[in-house]
């Protein structure tokens, strides 16, 4: 049972949390933030590859914060992906007899940190196959208002065209893995119309004094000008940038600026994803294996 605490700690701080970023689109900072000191304390205490561990974690970390600072996640998301990285590095042998018990036969031998396969089957089911079929759905439903959306749909066909040769080789090395064609093409239907999709569906313009670290401003829809005024050249700030991002902005007497509200959430799409690699192992090499 002692063995069984990380995967416990994992599975609910990521539930609550998941439940939070569905509703409010934020995280509990103070749930985060313990989860991350536990997570580290625990790994100091109790690892038995506490040098690899921390490696992972701090590789998740960095991934995760170049992520925040081009506005792909919240600041939030990148301590809870770290927390989770300490807890989970490698699949919890402990846990193996549970997801036999349940009827399935988990590979937990994967030559890859176990982190590493949540958050890929977590990006392919939220961002390349939900939200790319919802978003999808979306413009298509708003043709008449998209410019040049004939012209976007042919390039998104074509693009997903493109990826025929590779379902082709899927197909023949491992058919289970051409199952990953699916998101893919979705992936590639929506790309033309990325700047539509947050124009549309995301774009609103916040006052400067209430942006806070977790804003993702909007720079596509800023005028050069304006962005150089204000010091930016990335998405996202940090507490101590904001300052002088305020300051700045009260100098060139700017009182608003756009930012994307209403993003995907990610974090629910973690929690589906830690449960079935749980279950699985690495689910990609699970499809290889049972192809």
């Amino acid at each position: 049972m002692f063995e069984l605490i990380p995967v416990i700690v994992a599975l609910v701080a990521t539930a609550v949390c998941a439940y939070d970023d569905w509703k409010t689109s934020y995280l509990n900072e103070k749930l985060v933030y313990a989860l991350l000191g536990f997570s580290l304390l625990w790994t100091i205490l109790f690892s038995q590859n506490i040098g690899s561990t921390l490696i992972i974690a701090g590789a998740v970390f960095a991934v995760g914060f170049i992520a925040y600072a081009f506005g792909q996640i919240g600041g939030g998301d990148v301590f809870l992906f770290t927390a989770l990285a300490l807890l989970l590095p490698y699949y919890p042998a402990s846990f193996a007899p549970v997801a036999q018990s349940l009827g399935f036969a988990p590979v937990v031998n994967s030559p890859f940190p176990f982190v590493v396969s949540v958050f890929l089957l977590a990006g392919i089911l939220g961002p390349m196959l939900f939200y790319s079929v919802r978003y999808f759905a979306k413009i298509v439903k708003i043709r008449n208002k998209v410019k040049d959306f004939s012209k976007k749909i042919t390039k998104a066909v074509v693009y997903s065209a493109l990826l025929l040769p590779v379902f082709y080789m899927w197909l023949s090395f491992a058919p289970a893995l051409a199952l990953l064609f699916v998101p893919m093409v979705t992936s590639f239907l929506i790309l033309p119309f990325k700047d539509d999709i947050i124009k549309h569906f995301c774009l609103e313009r916040k006052i400067v004094s209430k942006i806070d670290d977790d804003d993702v401003i909007a720079l596509e829809f800023m005028s050069e000008k304006t962005k150089r005024a204000l010091g930016l050249w990335r998405k996202t700030l940090t507490k101590p940038e904001l300052k002088r991002f305020k300051a700045l902005a009260k100098k060139a007497k700017i009182t608003s600026i756009p930012v994307c509200e209403n993003l995907p959430k990610f974090v629910p799409f973690i929690l589906i994803s830690l449960i079935i690699n749980l279950l699985l192992g690495d689910v990609l090499l699970y499809l290889m294996v049972n192809a």
